[in-house]
């Protein structure tokens, strides 16, 4: 008898759930290869007061994006 051409349902969801399970066993997983030293900015413009905040939204708007990216992807 030949081979079935598509996996059942029960055998796709055994495959995501091993692949899911094996995503977040490796999360994380550099991290321990990096160290992370904190940046120091030097402040030179003493018109530190009047950076534009429509720009720091955008900012953390854009981070925000990145991170819910990086989760979805894994």
């Amino acid at each position: 008898m030949p081979p079935k051409k598509y996996e059942s349902r029960c055998e796709k969801r055994k495959r995501k759930k091993r692949i899911e399970k094996f995503i977040q066993s490796q999360k994380g997983a550099l991290n321990k290869f990096l160290i992370k030293e904190p940046q120091q900015i030097p402040i030179e413009n003493e018109n530190v007061d009047n950076v534009d905040v429509g720009v720091l939204e955008n900012v953390v708007t854009i981070q925000k994006m990145l991170e819910e990216w990086l989760v979805l992807s894994s």
